[in-house]
């Protein structure tokens, strides 16, 4: 009976929710699966922008480490700035840029130029990264790990489009500038729907209450209450609480950039190693993808039971296990969509325990977490780059698996100090 009555007043409240609060939240959807559409074209362009530019796998490392300084750069500055301007006036910034830049890709004639466009590109898609999570912290105040894979749901429907898209291009003889070029026709069709989007009053309860208060002024609760918390929030993480956000930030640093590195350098490891095509490759990439979004639909649903950082480390174990499966058994070329699965409920589990663990402080900490994480990414990619120059391509790609165990070795340590 009483799943009866809050299946009923959240139906109620769900019908009561103004038009323009609708668009907002349809809004922050549509920006995630666009986020997975735009950054996962980038794998399959890899091996085309080599022969096209003439870049070594050094250059393409440095240049996705470009692109994760940058970004999370962004992230770090955008969190900061959202208290006194507001998420939604960020979101519409970050449309602004994707929306101008994209175009620009047909004008890249260079590898400078290649760095500036992404360059460019890494701030606007950042602002999504802050304004996305942030937001998601007041707006899913319960069932917090579910609703957070379900909104990263759809950057993994994003992540699927992107490489299909891009190896429908390429098989037509599509080059990779207009691939990048033509996204910035999505951007503008879903602008109007966020600046159109308003927020409903704070005076509401949950998604309502969260929606309206995380997105019109950066914090729940009024403006006044953000700033003050804003100014006092550096001394209140780092005195009690410094340890843990280190390996949290070394936790997501592990899973992100398994998660990264796979997306950006699965498609030349079929190609370089596996003998596939430019094409096929991508298609893998989008099996990848279309298991990472089976993932997040589904892999959220045992968190509360199970345990946020358990489940964390089981999909960490069994996504190791597969990607080992990948590198060592020539046949085993399927293991790469099974892989998208389990690296799937990563990255949103682990901002789901900083809501849970850092309540009223989770964007806060996350403006901390999700740089430090991404300075691992950043270090990451010439590492790499150098690994598939020196090493072979099958060695450099087989050194990614060694961020999971970074990530596997601080889960460990988180679920001891709780313990």
């Amino acid at each position: 009976m009483q799943r009866r009555v809050a299946r009923k007043g959240s139906e109620d409240a769900a019908a009561h929710l103004p038009v323009g609060q609708i668009a907002l939240i349809v809004g922050l959807f549509l920006t995630m699966l666009l986020l997975g559409w735009v950054e996962n074209i980038r794998g399959p362009a890899i091996p085309l922008l080599r022969l096209d530019l003439g870049v070594s796998y050094r250059g393409v490392g440095l240049m996705l480490s470009s692109y994760s300084l940058l970004y999370f750069l962004t992230v770090f500055l955008a969190g900061m700035v959202a208290v006194r301007f507001g998420r939604r006036t960020l979101l519409v910034l970050g449309y602004l840029i994707a929306a101008a830049i994209l175009p620009v890709a047909l004008l890249v004639n260079s590898y400078l130029s290649l760095l500036l466009m992404m360059g460019v590109l890494a701030v606007g898609l950042g602002i999504f990264e802050i304004v996305l999570n942030a937001a998601g912290a007041d707006v899913f105040p319960r069932r917090t790990a579910f609703m957070m894979n379900l909104l990263h749901l759809f950057y993994g429907l994003g992540a699927v489009i992107g490489p299909v898209y891009a190896g429908l291009l390429f098989d037509h003889g599509i080059g990779w500038r207009p691939a990048y070029a033509w996204m910035a026709v999505p951007f503008f069709v879903v602008l109007p729907v966020i600046v159109l989007g308003r927020a409903g009053s704070a005076a509401g309860q949950g998604i309502n209450s969260g929606a309206g208060a995380s997105l019109e002024s950066g914090e729940s609760g009024d403006s006044g209450d953000s700033e003050a918390a804003a100014s006092t929030t550096t001394k209140g993480l780092l005195r009690p609480h410094a340890g843990r956000i280190l390996v949290l930030g070394l936790l997501l640093g592990g899973a992100m950039t398994f998660e990264l590195a796979v997306a950006a350098w699965l498609v030349n490891f079929l190609v370089e190693v596996r003998g596939l095509s430019a094409a096929a490759g991508a298609g893998y990439l989008g099996a990848f993808f279309a298991f990472f979004s089976l993932g997040r639909l589904i892999g959220g649903i045992p968190a509360e039971r199970v345990g946020y950082l358990r489940l964390i480390e089981w999909f960490l174990l069994l996504g190791l296990a597969s990607f080992v499966g990948l590198v060592v058994f020539p046949r085993a070329i399927y293991l790469a969509a099974v892989l998208g699965f389990f690296i799937s409920i990563l990255f949103p589990t682990v901002m789901a325990v900083i809501i849970h663990e850092f309540r009223g402080l989770s964007g806060a900490v996350m403006g901390i977490v999700i740089p430090m994480a991404g300075a691992l990414n950043m270090v990451s990619g010439p590492l790499l780059g150098a690994a598939h120059d020196y090493l072979g391509v099958s060695v450099g790609f087989s050194l990614v698996g060694s961020f999971a165990l970074l990530g596997l070795l601080a889960v460990r340590l988180l679920r001891r100090a709780s313990s």
